[in-house]
């Protein structure tokens, strides 16, 4: 074998090695040049507080009914909508209604909690009484779709979720998702808002996005190396026939 031929071998495998070990272990929440917090002092997001939240279809609440009617009081709260995550309450439909004892259908969307807590208060006490009753809000909907193990819509079990929450449940990013680009897309009005996440970045705990809302969409986008990564077989194929090839147009040469 020649010189040149060993040398493109060897240039070859080293390529492949290269190519081959694309998408490694991912690095959270480091400290760079840029970031505004430091590792002994990092400010975080204020969260989204509760009796502000609109509500929207997916929402699940919960109807905590206080009296000494017993009887009055399973029946509000018997409602299991998830017994993994311990859910239990009432899930807001896509007409923005949720069905509850005695009142059946009662619209609630759009409504603040402070505001459905109301409405509710009063539209049972036409059929009830009830002395007294509180609407909390126990889960909500987000739908995460690119680079994670379990793409889907999932129920947030809380009401202050963050962007870690949701990730978690489903799996974490796949050894392809890009840590530096977590598109949230999130309902303003009749627009929709893009933000981009930096999950590499200590200062991704201070961003207003860190904390998730109703019907957020999580998009995670993937490495642009995975398509090297997942064709690492064919691209090793080719780089085989073309060694060959080169052999060969040189052998050719030579006896000319």
């Amino acid at each position: 074998m020649t010189n040149y031929s060993i040398r493109f071998t060897f240039l070859t495998l080293i390529s492949l090695m290269i190519l081959s070990s694309c998408g490694g272990k991912m690095i959270y929440f480091q400290k760079k040049k840029e970031s505004k917090n430091d590792f002994s002092q990092i400010k975080v997001a204020q969260p989204n507080q509760v009796q502000n939240h609109i509500i929207e279809e997916g929402d699940v609440l919960q109807i905590r009914v206080f009296s000494d009617d017993k009887n009055l009081i399973e029946t509000f709260n018997k409602n299991t909508l998830d017994a993994e995550n311990s859910i239990v309450g009432y899930q807001v439909q896509n007409d923005g209604s949720i069905f509850i004892p005695f009142a059946g259908n009662v619209f609630v969307k759009g409504l603040t909690m402070n505001s459905a807590e109301k409405s509710l208060r009063d539209t049972l006490s036409y059929f009830t009484k009830i002395p007294n009753l509180v609407l909390d809000l126990v889960a909500f909907k987000v739908t995460v779709l690119g680079s994670v193990n379990k793409a889907g819509s999932v129920l947030v079990p809380t009401d202050n979720a963050s962007i870690i929450d949701v990730l978690a449940l489903t799996g974490d990013l796949t050894e392809f998702g890009n840590p530096n680009q977590i598109k949230v897309i999130r309902q303003k009005g009749v627009d929709k808002e893009i933000h981009i996440l930096d999950l590499s970045d200590i200062d991704v705990f201070s961003d207003s996005f860190y904390y998730v809302q109703s019907n957020d969409i999580i998009y995670v986008e993937p490495l642009k190396r995975r398509f090297v990564k997942e064709n690492v077989s064919y691209i090793s194929i080719f780089a085989t026939l073309l060694n060959t090839a080169v052999l060969i147009n040189y052998r050719i040469a030579l006896t000319k």
